[in-house]
């Protein structure tokens, strides 16, 4: 995210937009469904690791091509962007795959 301009804010915005987008929870309410440890991916079921693994190479790939050349405008518009991108790729990869 950050070679594509984005800031450290932009992270934990882009994980919550992705995990509304893949799981149709919160970050939280996927941790407890699901017994896992917050803060630790390795806890969750191997198909909710498998989706985020598919859903962030996709959208470093994405991330990468569409925007690392487009870094104009402010701090906030290049965070807006890389959280857009995340959350656009985690609505496809939720329609492709069978979670």
């Amino acid at each position: 995210m950050k070679d594509a301009g984005g800031s450290n804010r932009a992270y934990p915005r882009a994980v919550r937009a992705e995990t509304k987008e893949l799981f149709d929870c919160g970050v939280d309410e996927l941790y407890e469904a699901t017994g896992g440890k917050k803060g630790d991916r390795s806890t969750l079921p191997k198909e909710a690791q498998k989706a985020y693994m598919v859903s962030e190479t996709i959208s470093t790939h994405r991330l990468n091509y569409d925007l690392q050349g487009n870094n104009h405008g402010s701090q906030r518009q290049k965070d807006e962007r890389v959280v857009e991108t995340v959350q656009d790729t985690a609505t496809h990869v939720r329609k492709w795959l069978p979670w």
